[in-house]
């Protein structure tokens, strides 16, 4: 398996979209610490915790690196080559999803110092408030938002390995994902078991509103649905031909 991840991993460094995909994600982490910076708080707590909460741009990011890391070998045709030499399709499967989850966890450990640094230079030329988070808030926040990440970039794939489609599999994760599903969880009977509600609660675990579960089901739920995704990946593509 570690030298299929290897295999993998030299693959997807050698993708130019996957590098700009990346940029594109550390672009949203500033993004997000800005408008957590600038929106209108009731205190300094208040405006630190929005700040520190993941980017929802950047979790859509990730998202997509896991739909491109499986779905692209696919256009390529590169796919028949990486069957050959490794006809156990669970292995490479599980590969892809280490890979996807390894660079969502990168981008998921920058976010907290990214946060802090942009609210050091907000602060630094005059912007309003202060910084009010311990270590341990800080912390919290963070691997939140890498479960959060790590879980989405699984399913991505998951999504890339059985749309076989970069351009379908981006589509499925937009408007299945971030539109129909959080439609869906504004369903009082769903909202507690939807996908997007479980990533919200992870990025913003200070989140208490009664649609949303709390942090601990959530991650229950996000190791739950990327699993059954990848299972299901996983059994379908051992079943198709190449």
């Amino acid at each position: 398996m570690g030298r299929q991840v290897a295999a993998e991993w030299i693959k997807a460094r050698s993708l130019r979209s996957i590098w700009m995909l990346i940029g594109i994600a550390i672009i949203g982490l500033i993004v997000g610490a800005l408008t957590g910076l600038i929106n209108p708080h009731d205190s300094a707590r208040e405006q630190t915790l929005n700040t520190l909460s993941g980017s929802s741009l950047t979790l859509l990011v990730v998202t997509v690196i896991g739909v491109f890391l499986a779905a692209s070998e696919y256009g390529s045709k590169a796919i028949v080559s990486t069957y050959t030499v490794t006809p156990d399709r669970r292995r490479v499967v599980l590969a892809k999803a280490i890979v996807a989850a390894a660079i969502a966890v990168v981008v998921g450990v920058l976010s907290v110092p990214v946060a802090r640094l942009v609210a050091a230079v907000f602060f630094g030329v005059g912007g309003a408030g202060e910084w009010d988070a311990s270590f341990g808030t800080a912390f919290h926040y963070g691997y939140g938002t890498i479960l959060a990440f790590a879980g989405f970039a699984v399913i991505g794939l998951a999504i890339g390995v059985l749309s076989r489609s970069v351009a379908i599999g981006v589509a499925i994760v937009f408007f299945g994902i971030f539109i129909i599903d959080g439609l869906l969880g504004s369903v009082s009977v769903y909202s507690e078991y939807s996908v997007t509600s479980a990533a919200t609660a992870l990025l913003d675990p200070d989140v208490h509103q009664s649609r949303f579960p709390r942090f601990g089901p959530a991650v229950a739920l996000m190791f739950l649905y990327a699993g059954i995704l990848t299972w299901l990946a996983v059994v379908v593509e051992r079943r198709r031909d190449v």
